[in-house]
């Protein structure tokens, strides 16, 4: 990729550049809408018969060539139909009255299904859909007779682009790549269904595969660490568009987006992805617009801006998003504390056998606290019980269909002014099921946490984590919990404030850490902070090929249908990538 110069900068459009095309959308041509995108003729090649090309304006026929990848559970005709909250998408018709030819993939293909047919889950992991989607751009350009394709990809999408430019070699085949919410830096909720508290929610509901996986955020630490220094796409124009609004009504993204919000790790967001996980290294911005992640990627919003690019060979330069440059560089075995981090949120989860029983302590400090909770069973009923008695009833209000908690069904409750003291969930389900609750606070109290790194670690070196809470308020224990593949959950409580703890082998650990303490007053507080540790031995994480050789380990073991493990597992993980080492550039 393209380095960039000293003085940081980041190339953006001009607003008034633009002005024509936000202020309404793109003119129509006679003669109706477009027939929809058909694959060809069926071929018995799944990667091939999992290609939908759209209508040619006659004239167009040598016009350049958009490829459309969705994102993480998409298909194809998420560009061209009504599948999300935001209504139908007219991106494939933005693309084709501006006169572009246009092709769709999906990405999820098995090979040895008989009618090619594909499911929206389980997903794979960056990797797998590079290698179908490489496959896919060869049998494009030859059947466009092109040399260069320009992507287009929702979300996860563009994460698999990048994985198909540079360790599928699909780079002699892309001139732009355009990421819409795309999470470079890895997906804060996603590292929430592989911490202890969200393990058994993302059993029952099926959000445990080799996608979500590689979309931790200690994952992708080590996949931006093996990619990004690459040379093979300096000729390659990326840019990244983000999102951040999130209050859309009646939707998952009110309680997922204000979770973000208010995240140590989290921020501005779109309900799904934060704007600093869009950050990518030497992206061009493409826009940072109030959307929040089904609406980013729809037509009418974000197919102006691409046309602005497609169209213009100049653009101008500012320091929009340079908070987002704000990041360590330096070698990539060097560990650098990050600064501390704060939390408003408490975080309980596990599995329901007939009944489960929470207390949660709020501190007299807090003025408002807001209860989410998630469970797989939808007649599942609760009652949450203030510090005097009184009695809140709750029953599951809706189904969610968005985001990584797609099937699970909300609760929820506000509390204005609550009591101080613990505050009791009682949980009653006819079936085993599984819950994560979700607890935000509004309160003055800050409550810290330092040590953690922005690097990954070594197996056997000392972590040293340090609490801290305003206010006067004393800290009593600090709970480490960690859990890797299995549903066994290492914990260890460490009286006071600082506790030392090393990682005994590698992996991409979940880490739970809960903070609890007194309040100068007397009441009882506590935080939680979720955090996605890459662990890895420092020989490997300094040499690409050993840590491409490491995530693909992990992918491998962590899929293992079985939870017990014995013995070493050793994976020929290259051969998974279909390139020989001697390609790795």
């Amino acid at each position: 990729m393209k380095r960039l110069p000293f003085a940081i900068k980041l190339k953006t459009l001009s607003v008034m550049l633009l002005l024509p095309f936000l202020l309404g959308t793109l003119p129509a041509r006679a003669g109706g809408d477009p027939p929809l995108p058909q694959p060809l003729p069926p071929t018995g090649n799944c990667y091939d018969d999992n290609i939908f090309y759209g209508a040619v304006l006659p004239g167009d026929e040598t016009s350049p060539v958009l490829v459309f990848v969705h994102g993480l559970s998409g298909l194809a005709e998420d560009w061209w139909s009504a599948n999300t909250s935001a209504g139908l998408n007219d991106m494939y018709y933005q693309a084709y009255w501006a006169g572009y030819r246009t092709a769709f993939v999906n990405l999820n293909v098995d090979p040895n299904i008989p009618d090619c047919t594909v499911e929206r889950r389980p997903a794979d992991d960056m990797f797998d859909d590079g290698n179908v989607l490489t496959m896919q751009l060869n049998t494009i350009t030859a059947h466009y007779n092109v040399e260069k394709v320009d992507i287009i990809a929702h979300s996860k999408g563009g994460i698999d682009s990048q994985a198909a430019i540079i360790w599928s070699e699909a780079w002699p085949m892309v001139r732009n790549v355009f990421t819409l919410g795309t999470p470079h830096q890895g997906s804060i909720l996603v590292d929430q269904l592989w911490s202890p508290e969200g393990f058994w929610l993302s059993v029952l509901l099926g959000q445990r595969d080799q996608a979500t996986f590689s979309l931790r955020t200690g994952f992708m630490q080590l996949f931006r660490q093996a990619t990004d220094s690459s040379t093979l796409d300096d000729d390659i124009h990326y840019y990244s568009g983000a999102g951040n609004y999130w209050q859309t009504p009646n939707t998952i993204f009110e309680v997922t987006g204000e979770w973000l919000q208010n995240n140590p790790e989290g921020g501005d967001n779109d309900g799904v992805v934060t704007v600093d996980s869009t950050y990518l290294l030497d992206a061009t911005s493409l826009f940072l617009e109030p959307w929040n992640h089904n609406q980013i990627y729809q037509g009418y919003n974000a197919f102006p801006f691409i046309q602005e690019i497609l169209t213009r060979p100049e653009i101008t330069e500012s320091k929009l998003y340079l908070p987002l440059l704000i990041r360590v560089t330096g070698p990539s075995n060097s560990v650098v504390q990050a600064k501390p981090r704060t939390s408003n949120t408490i975080l309980r989860g596990g599995l329901i056998s007939k009944s489960v029983t929470e207390s949660i302590p709020i501190e007299s400090q807090a003025t408002h606290v807001h209860f989410s909770f998630i469970t797989t069973d939808p007649a599942l009923t609760g009652v949450l019980v203030s510090p005097t008695g009184q009695e809140y009833r709750l029953m599951v209000e809706r189904q969610m269909d968005q985001t990584v908690f797609k099937g699970g069904f909300l609760l929820e409750q506000t509390i204005d002014h609550p009591q101080p003291g613990q505050w009791v969930f009682r949980l009653d389900s006819a079936t085993e099921a599984a819950y994560f609750l979700i607890v935000a606070l509004d309160s003055p109290l800050e409550v810290g946490l330092s040590g953690f790194t922005n690097r990954p670690v070594e197996p056997g070196k000392f972590l040293q984590l340090a609490a801290q809470a305003t206010d006067g308020s004393e800290i009593e224990s600090v709970t480490f919990q960690t859990i890797l593949n299995t549903p066994l959950v290492n914990r260890n409580t460490f009286a006071g404030s600082v506790l030392n703890y090393a990682f005994s082998q590698e992996g991409i650990y979940g880490v739970s850490v809960q903070v609890n303490g007194i309040t100068s007053d007397g009441t009882p507080f506590e935080r939680t902070f979720i955090v996605s540790q890459a662990v890895i031995q420092a020989s490997k994480s300094a040499d690409r090929l050993n840590l491409l050789d490491f995530l693909a380990n992990q992918i491998f073991v962590g899929m293992m249908p079985n939870f017990e493990r014995g013995g070493s597992v050793h994976p020929p993980p290259l051969s998974k990538f279909g390139f020989p080492p001697r390609q790795l550039r």
